[in-house]
């Protein structure tokens, strides 16, 4: 529950954010994206529900990894909600 409210809770901040920037809530474009990141996200978590395997080697995946690869992971991390505000800043 309480990773549940924190995943809202920081979905919120972003789409929050978003806006924001864009200085309008009438950006088709971010409601596409955002419809297109739940869809995601609930298949992701349906696909999780029916295999808990593959749950658990996704969150452990990182203990194998090698240093630069968590760099990778780290800077594309902060790229992509970089990204998309650059892009509603764009919309203004």
């Amino acid at each position: 529950m309480v990773k549940t409210m924190g995943t809202l809770l920081g979905a919120a901040v972003f789409v929050a954010a978003l806006f924001w920037a864009a200085g309008t809530v009438a950006w088709w474009n971010a409601w596409a994206f955002l419809a297109l990141m739940a869809i995601v996200g609930g298949l992701t978590t349906r696909l999780f529900k029916k295999s808990p395997g593959l749950e658990e080697e996704r969150r452990t995946a990182s203990a194998k990894a090698e240093p630069w690869d968590l760099v990778l992971v780290r800077l594309i991390n902060l790229a992509l909600p970089a990204m998309l505000i650059v892009a509603a800043f764009d919309e203004r």
